[in-house]
């Protein structure tokens, strides 16, 4: 019976478990591709079309600046909360004095992500 229970837990190890999910996964990556249908790209299917004229193709250029700035305020007022939340002695002045901190440069960085 001890036997068994230490061959489980060997193969419920996350190591082995990870191995497993791989190997599944490649399994399941190549069983796709024998049987995935056989088709030739049609050139036609692949060009613009837009009320009969034919656009020019034009790079997509995304911004992110806002979204990458709130991104990162969000990390660091989630990483203030733990500091805070962690501080001996519960929330004090070092504390406060900390999250003012945060506060100001969460403010400098709102203030330079707006154009």
């Amino acid at each position: 019976m001890d036997t068994y229970l230490v061959a489980a837990a060997w193969v419920a190890s996350p190591p082995v478990a990870l191995g497993l999910m791989v190997l599944a996964a490649l399994a399941l990556y190549f069983l796709g591709r024998r049987l995935r249908a056989e088709g030739d790209p049609d050139p036609e299917k692949l060009e613009p079309y837009a009320c009969g004229e034919d656009w020019p193709a034009r790079p997509i250029e995304p911004d992110y600046g806002q979204f990458f700035a709130v991104a990162v305020l969000f990390t660091v007022f989630h990483v203030a909360a733990v500091v805070v939340a962690t501080v001996p002695g519960g929330v004090g002045a070092l504390g406060l004095l900390y999250l003012g901190a945060i506060a100001l440069a969460g403010w400098a960085l709102l203030a330079e992500a707006r154009p």
